[in-house]
């Protein structure tokens, strides 16, 4: 078992901890999930929406090929779901 950050929008995840790893757990009990896969990016965001250094809390937005491409009928929604740049809240 290996930490991963996936999203029910992404095929598989959005990062991945290369095999063989370490599980590091910092004091805070958090857990790396890796580094993003081949083709998605992700940012961390404080809640001004500015992007956070590693290691920062805050939301996560992820762009994808494999993303969603928004709810069907419900274009309230996908602009909800969505920021200006095609990130995947």
């Amino acid at each position: 078992i290996a930490p991963a950050y996936g999203m029910a929008e992404l095929s598989l995840c959005a990062s991945l901890t290369p095999f063989p790893c370490k599980t590091n757990i910092s004091q805070a009990s958090q857990v790396a999930s890796g580094t993003t896969i081949e083709g998605v990016e992700i940012e961390i965001r404080s809640e001004t929406g500015q992007v956070q250094n590693p290691g920062i809390r805050g939301e996560i937005f992820v762009r994808s090929p494999s993303s969603m491409m928004g709810y069907w009928g419900r274009p309230d929604a996908t602009a909800m779901a969505f920021d200006e740049h095609g990130f995947l809240k």
